[in-house]
């Protein structure tokens, strides 16, 4: 199974009662397509780094979950973006492996020519 989170922006001027009920209906639209073990955290009104929809501020909700379905991600951006409540969105998948890289700075000397003053030179 694939793993996702996906964090969602509600709009500020909603009730509590209108957020909780909203976060419902996501989590109610991931399960009905294949999500399983779908947990919502509610992380409560902050602000947000940049305005949005003329707002600078917004009730953070984040969905972990986990599926099988392949176009799950595309319906569920869908869903946030008819959702008139949905101000910001973004969904990623998780618990991949990280491919370390690693990059050496450090060159022999005797792998430089005369003249040649290492990364960078050219510019």
């Amino acid at each position: 199974m694939r793993k996702y989170e996906s964090m969602i922006v509600l709009h500020p001027d909603l009730t509590e009662g209108d957020m909780k009920e909203e976060s419902q209906k996501i989590e109610q639209f991931l399960r009905a397509n294949g999500a399983s073990s779908v947990k919502t955290s509610l992380l409560g009104k902050k602000e947000i780094a940049y305005e949005v929809a003329k707002v600078r501020y917004g009730f953070f909700v984040a969905y972990e979950f986990e599926t099988d379905a392949h176009g799950i991600v595309d319906l569920l951006n869908r869903q946030y973006a008819i959702t008139d409540a949905v101000i910001k969105f973004n969904t990623f998948r998780t618990g991949l492996k990280s491919r370390k890289v690693k990059v050496s700075l450090r060159r022999r000397s005797s792998e430089f020519e005369e003249g040649d003053e290492g990364i960078g030179a050219e510019y």
